[in-house]
C-alpha cells in the first residue's frame, strides 16, 4: 500500500499533538479532511492504529511502529523538498513574499524599490492578502516569507517580531469623537462603527479585551479592505478602528485619528518563515531589506 505525504503528515500530527482538532489546525485543514486521511492510513495497514479515547488519542502498538517510520520519512521528505526548492530558487533568482493588507501599501513600495536597485537580476513576487493566508502560503511553501501580525498558532512556521503597532479610532472631523483627545472604550461603544473582518484586525486576545463585558457597538459595515471602510467614515456614517500606519494614505481627507485611552490596543507585526527551511540567497537578501525597512518605522 502506498501512502501520500499528506496522509503520513496527518498521522504524525495526530500522534504528536494527541488531538484531531490541534492536528487539523497545524495542517490548515478541516477535521473531516484529517479524519479521511487517517482512515486511509488505517485502511492501508488493515489495522487500527489510533485508539480514540474520551480525553486523548493513543497509538496502538502497531501505531507506534508506524509513527516511527512515518516520522523518519517526513523528516527526509521535508529536507529533500527544501533542498530542491532552494536549488530552483537560486537558479531562477525568484523570491516571493505574502504581506497583509496594511503593510503591503506601507512598507512594500520601499522594499521593492531597494531590492530591485540592489539585486536587479532577481525576480520578486509580492502577494497581498489577509494574514491567515500568509501563514498558509508560508507553511505550504508557496512563498518564501510572510509579513503579518503574530498568528495565534505557529504550527510549522517561525515568527520574528519586527515592531508593535497601535490601533486608533478614525472618525470624521465633524463626528462627536473628534472633539476628544483620547477615546475611552465605553465612549467608542456608543457609536456605529465600520468593522474590518476579524482575522485581519486583531489577535484573539485583542478581541477579548476589546469586546469586554459591556455592550458592543452597532456594526453598519463588515468589509475586507480599509479603503471601503474609510469611504463610509469619510461620509460621517460611523467610526472605525485601524492600525495607525494604515492611515498614512488617507491624510488630507476629512478623517482624523484619536488614540484609545488605557488599555491601549496593540498587535505585533513580524516575519514568517517555514520552520527548518533554509532560505535561498534571494530570500535571505529580501529578509534583510525587510528588517531594515521595519526598523525605520519602529
Amino acid at each position: 500500500m502506498r501512502y501520500s505525504v499528506d496522509e503520513l503528515s496527518a498521522f504524525v500530527a495526530v500522534v504528536e499533538l494527541n488531538s484531531f482538532s490541534a492536528a487539523a489546525d497545524k495542517l490548515h485543514i478541516t477535521q473531516p479532511a484529517l479524519s479521511r486521511r487517517i482512515a486511509k492510513v488505517e485502511e492501508g495497514v488493515g489495522e487500527t492504529l489510533l485508539l480514540r479515547r474520551t480525553k486523548n488519542i493513543e497509538p496502538t502498538r502497531l501505531g507506534k511502529r508506524f509513527y516511527t517510520i512515518a516520522k523518519r520519512l517526513m523528516i527526509e521528505f521535508q529536507s529533500a523538498s527544501a533542498e530542491l526548492q532552494n536549488i530552483r530558487d537560486d537558479a531562477s533568482g525568484k523570491v516571493s513574499v505574502s504581506v497583509n493588507m496594511t503593510w503591503c501599501s506601507v512598507i512594500m513600495p520601499e522594499v521593492i524599490g531597494t531590492f530591485r536597485q540592489l539585486y536587479p537580476g532577481y525576480v520578486l513576487n509580492v502577494h497581498e492578502g489577509a494574514s491567515v493566508f500568509a501563514v498558509k502560503k508560508v507553511y505550504d511553501g508557496e512563498v518564501d516569507l510572510g509579513i503579518t501580525h503574530k498568528p495565534r498558532r505557529l504550527y510549522g512556521v517561525e515568527f520574528e517580531p519586527l515592531l508593535t503597532e497601535e490601533f486608533v479610532v478614525a472618525c470624521h472631523r465633524d463626528h462627536p469623537l473628534a472633539a476628544l483627545d483620547v477615546i475611552p472604550l465605553r465612549e467608542f461603544k456608543k457609536h456605529v462603527w465600520m468593522r474590518l473582518l476579524r482575522d485581519e484586525m486583531f489577535s484573539s486576545l485583542d478581541w477579548i479585551e476589546f469586546e469586554g463585558s459591556e455592550s458592543f457597538p452597532e456594526t453598519l459595515v463588515n468589509a475586507n479592505h480599509y479603503s471601503t471602510i474609510l469611504r463610509f467614515v469619510d461620509s460621517n456614517l460611523g467610526v472605525t478602528v485601524l492600525p495607525r500606519m494604515a492611515f498614512h494614505q488617507y491624510e488630507g481627507t476629512n478623517l482624523v485619528l484619536r488614540p484609545f485611552a488605557e488599555p491601549l490596543i496593540r498587535r505585533t507585526v513580524g516575519l514568517l518563515v517555514k520552520q527548518d527551511r533554509e532560505l535561498s540567497q534571494a530570500a535571505t537578501k529580501l529578509r534583510e531589506i525587510i528588517r531594515t525597512a521595519f526598523a525605520a518605522h519602529s
